[in-house]
């Protein structure tokens, strides 16, 4: 909203916000900003359950340990539950960097109500699809949608898959 409105504004560009419950109440594992913030505010580094240490002095040797570091997420994303001791370790609190970064009710709500702004659903966890079973993403799926519908008083009828590549997801996920 601070970065990115003032351009769609200027150009009249409409765009279309996908929110994840999750990413509102706080509750998201969002590895991927633990994991950028780890490489951003460190030079030694020590990811246990990867089995890696980096050494980072700049910021090419921060941006190739972090791309490592996702690509050995998205080469299991089982592995995005075992990050959190990572990130205590390093005094590094996901939940507030999710706080910093990310838009609470109130805010979704206010973009909302810009003409250029609409709000998609976008599961509540923000998990791959694929590693859910079936009532698991019936409900991943289905209360992120029922959340932001009350939250805005409207339907919400657009949806983004997490992650978005097909190999995350199949036919089952796309029938949903």
């Amino acid at each position: 909203i601070d970065l990115a409105l003032p351009l769609l504004e200027k150009y009249a560009a409409p765009a279309t916000i996908y929110v994840p419950t999750e990413m509102m109440t706080r509750t998201i594992n969002a590895w991927w900003l633990g994991l950028t913030e780890l490489f951003r505010s460190r030079e030694r580094i020590e990811i246990e359950p990867m089995g890696q240490r980096f050494t980072c002095p700049d910021t090419d040797s921060k941006i190739a340990g972090l791309r490592r570091a996702v690509t050995w997420v998205w080469e299991d994303f089982h592995r995005a539950e075992i990050l959190s001791p990572t990130f205590t370790a390093h005094g590094i609190c996901v939940a507030d960097i999710v706080a910093r970064y990310t838009l609470d009710d109130a805010g979704v709500k206010a973009a909302d109500r810009h003409p250029l702004i609409e709000i998609g659903a976008h599961t509540t966890t923000h998990r791959a699809l694929a590693l859910l079973d079936e009532d698991q993403l019936r409900a991943d799926i289905a209360d992120n949608k029922a959340y932001l519908e009350a939250l805005l008083g409207r339907e919400v009828p657009h949806f983004a898959y997490p992650y978005g590549p097909p190999s995350l997801s199949g036919e089952r996920e796309r029938s949903e």
